[in-house]
């Protein structure tokens, strides 16, 4: 009895103990939310030291040319690595001087912010091809000083508002709820606190490499087969090999999920779409033109949302090529590099579409390429 009533007293104690030290660390936390909320509302503009480094290089070479600029291609590794803007410009006869400022995984919200920090705003850009994509996917990177530095307390709501009002799968919009979630947290907790005050107090400045225009070829693009020949990846090398050998199922597991257009319907538009045409709005009001492309190569549950964006976009030039039944070229082995993206040779026939599209609609500007099938 002895024993039984001295372990029950210990299990107590113990209770007592972990329920103090829960208690405790609520209140640190708290604490640190709070003046991790004070110190991030000094809204500093650290953009460029937080962003990655291969967009800043793209970036600072664009401003050694800004002003022959006049067309700028903004995306994803399908924009950057599947659009040539040294031969658009020679297909458009000297009309357009353009720069292909994509970069691999700049998805929104954080596409959207370079569109404002490095387009909006200039007098020297005549058009914007914007890709339409999918938000980011944090998954791990929820420690990525991009991400820290693009989530706030409105693009938080943005994404609770996306993931309640789309139509992609359930587990899909857990998945992005609780990414996004991981990483507000990890933000407005404090945890990845340190470089903002470092910069805050200058106590550590990111320096940028002067940048040479030859570090940058092609005025930003840069095909993936290039990339293969002169780095010889090992995990380049790997996907490229997974694809010639299985290649048959990949592309037919991929005409099979662009073939599918019908589910794109939404009840209500998300914050996102929303903050997308109010975007491009303000580069419309500026005389910009902005285009927007769907580039080949979607998976179902994302080409439903790029499809409703697309219903969204009346008002402007969309240029789908996801199709293949209108795009089969898209869709075969002579064009392709991998499961996702073109070749060099692909790129060049995607190129050329959208330089014939863009010219048609410069000879006849009410052709809407939105209405296509």
């Amino acid at each position: 009895m002895r024993q039984t009533s001295l372990f029950i007293s210990n299990f107590k104690h113990m209770q007592n103990f972990l329920s103090d030290i829960i208690k405790y660390g609520i209140k640190l936390l708290g604490i640190f939310a709070v003046l991790s909320i004070l110190i991030y509302s000094t809204n500093k503009d650290f953009y460029f030291s937080y962003e990655d480094d291969l967009l800043v290089e793209k970036y600072d070479a664009f401003l050694l040319d800004q002003k022959n600029i006049n067309n700028v291609f903004i995306g994803s590794s399908k924009i950057y690595r599947q659009i040539d803007p040294v031969q658009f410009d020679s297909l458009n006869v000297g009309a357009t001087h353009s720069y292909n400022l994509a970069a691999s995984n700049l998805f929104p919200p954080r596409s959207y912010d370079f569109i404002k920090q490095a387009i909006l705003g200039t007098d020297y850009i005549n058009s914007v091809f914007i890709e339409l994509s999918p938000i980011a996917n944090i998954s791990v990177n929820y420690n990525a000083d991009p991400n820290i530095y693009s989530i706030n307390f409105k693009k938080y709501l943005d994404i609770i508002n996306f993931c309640y009002s789309t139509n992609y799968p359930t587990l899909t919009r857990i998945n992005y709820f609780a990414g996004y979630s991981v990483l507000f947290a990890y933000k407005y907790l404090g945890f990845g606190i340190k470089k903002y005050i470092t910069l805050s107090l200058n106590l550590e400045k990111t320096e940028i490499k002067k940048t040479n225009r030859d570090n940058i070829p092609n005025r930003g693009f840069y095909s993936l087969d290039d990339q293969l020949n002169f780095s010889q990846k090992k995990d380049l090398i790997a996907r490229r090999n997974e694809f010639l050998k299985n290649h048959k199922k990949f592309l037919n597991k991929s005409v099979a999920e662009n073939t599918h257009r019908t589910n794109f319907y939404q009840e209500k538009t998300d914050k996102i779409t929303s903050d997308l045409i109010k975007l491009a709005d303000k580069l419309k009001s500026e005389g910009k033109q902005v285009i927007f492309i769907i580039p080949p190569k979607q998976s179902t549950e994302h080409l439903n949302f790029l499809l409703y964006q697309k219903s969204q976009l009346k008002e402007y030039l969309v240029m789908d090529f996801s199709d293949p039944e209108v795009y089969p070229e898209f869709y075969n082995l002579q064009n392709s590099f991998d499961r996702g993206h073109l070749n060099k040779n692909g790129a060049r026939t995607l190129t050329k579409k959208i330089a014939d599209q863009f010219l048609m609609h410069q000879t006849h500007p009410h052709h809407q390429s939105n209405q296509q099938p």
